[in-house]
């Protein structure tokens, strides 16, 4: 099919093509030279894979057919479908009596003057290459050209290779070729040549010039993943088998609440878990079912979050990685883990697999088995279907409904609308490729340090030269070493970033590290300018073709940020360099705020510069360490939270406090817990931390920073549910001003106790109000106003300094007797069935509790699911019994019959009827509570007497 098209072409180049109008009689055309049929000499008379690839490694039918003999034995029969070579094809070619010397490095994006380039023949553009000598050399045999375009071609289309005479004179095989006297071997392409040079020349390529040229088919290559991707069915079973939660098991990082692993069942389409079943159309055909790993990470700051508020964080981790080790690893950060920390998100995550952890096993046996190098790409394929299959099940939100999600309260934490992806290396390659699939849809993306092509990538990265050592055993030969990398491209077009550039677009940032010993900066730059991503500025360097701006930058732009780790330059050659580090050189804290404001969910896709006026380096990376609160959590203990984690080698003696003995100090983390000797309550203590005191990267803090004051413990008070209202009404019938009364039976501070009632799920509550530390004594009364949003018309404030600090005179629904708080939100007491519950802060313990009815009768009474849930919840911690002390099931008219009822007929105004205490007896129950209780905001209700005297 290719000889036929390109027969046309050279008749059209030859000799007058039709046009429009009538042409003066032209001379007859001599018929062609019949030169014969012949291209097994290939270019250089070595073969037809020399050069690789070339435009006659095809079938009649336009296919692929590829000689394994000149890929180290590599299969090729699975990519025979394709009938085109990568976007993004690296080439091979052995030309006698080619120098190194002036060969272009791909670091000018002008093409005009190379002694080595492409031309689009689509576009008729020149694209500029990497063109450099293979430094694995045979004695006695030339070393192989390798060129590598440094931006996609188009796809589907044609591209040329062009080696000018500025890199070596015209080889007589190819001035006998262009000539009309080809060569007996290599007589079919004569014809073809001749229709090559006039398209280059068409280009604007002087014939004169062209030492060598030839050309190639291209095709995008992604049959493979489209069909595995058609087949996909949403899994609607799943398992936990792995969970922990924060206190009941150490194997957790420091910032997580909740680790839990799953299996999910998905379509399979590999043969003996290495070989993708694939069809003469390049379709792939489902082999079983597999069962995949999903790793759920629930931060701590998420465990009390409103039911239904939690956005999703979808990881991508990097070659030779593994969720599990990076989302979960004790006292070590990871940028996702930080992320979803501070911006309050779920991360979720499943494997690559064929180039996760555990594949390593069969990777260091390629010595033995190099065509397990090909069952990576497949593999890969397999993994894509999979994460697209998890993204499913994110949008579908079934998953999050399994008790794993639920918060503290029982609240069922997720919200699926909103969902954002961050890859590091191998997932940010892989990520580039998912988020180019119909249907992935992200607030935003941070890609760590990627690039692209693979084909490029993987024979230089230092993180795998083990593996690469391991390779060349199995195929010693050089070049056909090198040709094996060009075809595994072939294989791995349907999962390589680069190969969808038109796709990458929104919210995405790109981080490069300056120095990559794996993903050399070539690499990512050669992604960054496929995709127009903005370098922002102040940056290290001003690659061609990506323009550089100052930030802040985004919403809605793809953007690519560089950090210097100061590990050492750019990589040379083309060989794995000395494992520097400088690719995982992620633990710098300016990172972290640039990736958790870039993915900040009230704000998403917006990146400012976190180093100031200089380029983010090793020596200017963010804000230095800084103290950011000094806590006193009990009589003995205080705990010092830095910005930065701590180092593990803290002393005692490293901390000072006057008037204190510092004899212990534990870290977590951020966290430096410190044992003291007692403290005075409420007296003012000021912290003193030595010079010697650094962080985990061995920073300094500055001197301006090292002391902070903090009081001594002051005891949470003691409070029980005194009096409440489920029916007040507004100044408009929607307004439910309801209020809540607490009394403080033991003086101590509010702060931090928050107060709920159930909500509209299963399972879910709302937060009315979190106290602040204001502290209360004996008698104290508090008064929680509801729906402020609507009810607070004459804009209190909400009192910390007096209990008249906003005096009734000037806002009439505060009470001069008592606290006045006032919601900020909307919720409120609902007027059926009900829990409301008193907590101390995060993860903590149950102060008090009641359970409400609507109705004063029970008959045939249903209870609301959310409501059962809390009321199980809180029997459970003995907050809530039958009068006789019993703890049945709360549910339905059980519920009704051991709650305080009548809700529902409570006053419409203020000064109506409320639920409250008939006296200071607490047997946590109903017989505790009348529902005909004359209001009594801000005093004692009728019936009870001061516990002061």
């Amino acid at each position: 099919m290719t000889r036929i098209i390109l027969a046309l072409t050279l008749c059209c180049g030859l000799a007058a093509c039709p046009s429009g109008e009538p042409d003066e009689p032209a001379e007859p055309t001599p018929a062609p030279v019949d030169f014969g049929t012949d291209v097994s000499g290939g270019l250089f008379g070595v073969g037809p894979e020399d050069p690789f690839p070339n435009a006659f490694l095809g079938a009649e039918d336009g296919r692929l057919d590829l000689d394994p003999a000149w890929f180290g034995g590599l299969p090729t029969e699975a990519i025979a479908w394709r009938q085109g070579f990568s976007r993004n094809q690296p080439i091979v070619a052995t030309i006698e009596g080619l120098s190194g010397d002036g060969l272009p490095d791909g670091s000018d994006g002008d093409a005009s003057d190379d002694a080595v380039f492409m031309v689009d023949l689509v576009t008729g553009d020149r694209v500029p290459v990497i063109a450099e000598l293979d430094e694995n050399v045979v004695p006695g045999r030339s070393p192989a050209l390798l060129i590598q375009p440094v931006r996609p071609l188009t796809a589907p289309g044609r591209a040329a290779v062009v080696v000018t005479t500025d890199a070596l004179p015209r080889p007589e095989r190819f001035e006998a070729l262009v000539a009309g006297t080809p060569p007996a071997d290599y007589g079919g392409a004569a014809l073809h040549y001749r229709a090559l040079m006039e398209d280059l020349a068409g280009a604007g390529v002087s014939s004169d010039g062209v030492a060598l040229a030839w050309d190639f088919p291209v095709d995008m290559g992604n049959a493979q993943l489209e069909s595995g991707l058609a087949q996909r069915t949403l899994p609607t079973e799943w398992d936990f088998y792995d969970v922990r939660d924060l206190g009941e098991s150490n194997a957790l990082h420091n910032e997580t609440w909740r680790y839990a692993r799953a299996k999910l069942t998905v379509q399979d389409f590999l043969r003996d878990d290495m070989f993708l079943d694939v069809a003469p159309d390049g379709t792939i055909s489902q082999t079983g079912t597999t069962d995949i790993d999903v790793f759920a990470i629930i931060p701590s700051s998420v465990a009390d979050a409103p039911a239904g508020s939690v956005p999703v964080l979808l990881y991508g981790h990097g070659a030779t990685a593994h969720p599990s080790y990076d989302l979960n690893t004790p006292n070590w950060r990871h940028p996702a883990v930080v992320a979803a920390e501070r911006n309050g998100m779920i991360v979720l995550a499943t494997t690559w697999r064929g180039l996760e952890f555990n594949d390593l096993d069969d990777l260091l046996t390629l010595d033995q088995n190099p065509e397990r190098l090909i069952g990576v790409a497949n593999r890969l394929v397999q993994a894509m279907v999979n994460t697209r299959v998890l993204v499913d099940v994110i949008e579908d939100g079934a998953l999050f409904q399994d008790e794993v999600f639920q918060g503290a309260q029982g609240q069922a934490l997720v919200d699926n609308s909103s969902l954002s992806y961050l890859g590091v290396s191998v997932g940010s390659v892989m990520g580039t490729a998912l988020l180019a699939q119909e249907g992935v849809d992200v607030d935003a993306a941070v890609m760590t340090v990627g690039g692209g092509p693979l084909g490029f990538v993987i024979p230089r990265a230092a993180q795998v030269a083990d593996l690469l050592e391991a390779f060349a055993e199995a195929i010693p030969e050089p070049t056909s070493r090198r040709r094996a990398f060009a075809l595994f491209q072939l294989f791995t077009d349907a999962v390589d970033g680069i190969n969808y550039p038109e796709s990458i677009a929104g919210s995405r940032l790109y981080v490069e590290n300056m120095g990559d010993d794996t993903v050399w900066n070539i690499a990512t730059e050669n992604l960054a300018r496929a995709g127009g991503l903005t370098l922002l500025a102040p940056s290290h360097s001003a690659p061609w073709g990506i323009p550089v701006e100052s930030g802040p930058l985004g919403p809605g732009d793809p953007i690519l940020f560089q950090y210097d780790p100061q590990l050492g330059p750019s990589p040379t050659g083309n060989n794995p360099p000395d494992t520097t580090g400088a690719h995982g050189a992620l633990q710098w804290s300016g990172l972290f705020d640039l990736v958790t404001a870039f993915l900040d969910p009230s704000g998403p896709g917006v990146a400012s510069t976190p180093c100031g006026e200089d380029p983010c380096a090793a020596d200017n990376d963010g804000a230095p360490p800084s103290i950011v609160e000094i806590i006193a959590v009990d009589s003995t203990t205080v705990t010092v939270e830095l910005s930065w984690d701590w180092s593990t080698a803290l002393t005692a003696s490293m901390f000072s406090i006057a008037g204190l003995t510092v004899t212990d100090v534990v870290v977590a983390g951020p966290l430096a817990t410190l044992t003291t000797s007692a403290q005075e309550a409420n007296a003012s203590y000021e912290l003193v931390i030595a010079a010697t005191a650094v962080d985990a990267l061995g920073q300094e803090i500055p001197e301006e920073g090292r002391s902070g004051s903090f009081e001594g413990f002051f005891g949470l008070a003691n409070l029980v549910i005194n009096e409440l209202t489920a029916t007040v009404v507004g100044a408009s019938a929607s307004q439910e001003c309801n209020r809540i009364e607490l009394r403080a039976v033991e003086a101590g501070s509010l702060g931090g106790m928050e107060i709920r009632g159930r909500g509209t799920q299963f399972g879910g509550s709302y937060k009315f109000f979190t106290f602040p530390a204001v502290e209360v004594t004996v008698d104290d009364l508090i008064v929680l106003h509801l729906d402020g949003a609507d009810c607070n018309e004459d804009g209190s404030g909400n009192e910390s300094t007096s209990k008249d600090e906003y005096p009734a005179s000037s806002y009439p629904q505060n009470h001069d007797g008592a606290w006045d708080f006032w919601t900020s939100a909307s919720e409120n007491v609902t007027a059926h069935d009900n829990a409301i519950w008193l907590k101390t802060e995060l993860g903590g313990d149950l102060i008090d509790a009641v359970l409400i009815a609507g109705t004063s009768v029970c008959s045939g009474f249903v209870t609301a699911n959310s409501t059962e849930a809390r009321a199980d919840w809180i029997s459970d911690r003995g907050g809530w019994t039958t009068p006789a002390g019993a703890t049945p099931s709360f549910y339905d008219e059980d519920f009704c019959l051991n709650a305080v009822r009548d809700a529902s007929a409570t006053g419409t105004t203020p000064s109506g009827t409320t639920l409250g205490r008939v006296d200071e007896t607490d047997t946590n129950s109903r017989v505790d509570w009348t529902d005909a209780n004359n209001s009594s905001w801000g005093a004692l209700n009728p019936g009870q007497t001061a516990l002061a005297n």
